[in-house]
């Protein structure tokens, strides 16, 4: 089911990770840190995946491109990405994800490339420290916009101010 591609860079084998289009529900908190750790580009595009957990790639530090595109991820936990310090490329297109842990990606110094369009993103005052994060790093971030409340659609993210970013009742799950 997976593919381990040899690549050849700076006199060293590294390895890409392919298990997109498996059409298999992964359970990142199941696997095995080692698993991870092969990769040097890991892509798990076109699953099944609906949750990043706390503990997913722990103990995987050398990747540095991660593909997460369409699956059905509406839960990221936060830390889920701690262990990625030298991630350079993430991409979370076409998902369900409305909200995100604050902080999730400070861990990530060599972060170049960061997609999250064609989300549920809620913005509301949650989701403000995302927008300043964006606006910190202009070229990483495009295409992130809005999907909820009704006023804010279609917006990207790092366009809104801090007042626009309002909250009313208890915090959603996310």
């Amino acid at each position: 089911m997976a593919l381990l591609e040899p690549r050849f860079a700076r006199g060293y084998t590294e390895y890409v990770l392919r298990l997109f289009g498996c059409f298999v529900a992964v359970f990142l908190d199941n696997v095995e840190p080692n698993v991870m750790h092969l990769g040097f580009a890991v892509d798990l595009s076109e699953n099944f995946i609906q949750a990043i957990p706390r503990k997913a790639f722990r103990g995987a530090t050398d990747i540095k491109n991660l593909q997460l595109d369409k699956n059905h991820i509406g839960c990221i936990e936060d830390g889920a990405f701690r262990a990625l310090r030298g991630l350079e490329v993430l991409t979370l297109n076409n998902n369900n994800i409305s909200s995100i842990p604050v902080s999730s990606f400070n861990h990530m110094p060599k972060l170049r490339t960061f997609r999250l369009h064609s989300n549920n993103l809620h913005c509301d005052c949650h989701l403000a420290w995302l927008a300043q994060w964006l606006r910190q790093r202009p070229t990483i971030g495009l295409f992130t916009q809005c999907a909820a409340p009704p006023q804010l659609r279609g917006i990207n993210v790092a366009e809104i101010q801090k007042h626009e970013f309002s909250c009313s009742g208890k915090r959603r799950g996310g």
